[in-house]
């Protein structure tokens, strides 16, 4: 038996275990990626036809933004650093999640300074 690649391609894909994502034109979204495996929203393996769509660049994968559950850790980007919140439970928490400053890792805030702070430029003119 050989290697299971999924955990590579989840990796190039940007995705981390848990992450759902989209397929444009898919009736079975979103996917989720979860124990080195591609899942549809009914819990099955994603179909052979779609990996070779994302391998060939001919089916884009929209990862869909991760929400923390109420009390859960996550990570912003304030003055251009990620910094740990402590829990998501108020509005504060809403409006980041809202304007994509999310994250599940500190990683993921880091990757995303830059996109955060054009946005936060583009909101304040």
């Amino acid at each position: 038996m050989g290697e299971n690649l999924i955990p590579k391609l989840a990796e190039w894909l940007g995705l981390v275990e848990g992450d759902e994502f989209e397929i444009e034109g898919s009736t079975y979204n979103p996917f989720k990626y979860e124990n080195g495996r591609f899942n549809d929203c009914e819990g099955d393996r994603m179909n052979g036809g779609q990996f070779i769509g994302i391998l060939y660049g001919d089916i884009e994968v929209k990862k869909l933004l991760w929400k923390p559950k109420f009390g859960e850790i996550y990570w912003y980007v304030h003055n251009g650093k990620p910094v740990m919140c402590a829990s998501f439970t108020c509005a504060t928490d809403v409006a980041r999640y809202l304007m994509g400053d999310c994250f599940r890792t500190e990683h993921e805030a880091e990757s995303n300074v830059s996109e955060i702070l054009r946005k936060i430029k583009e909101v304040l003119g």
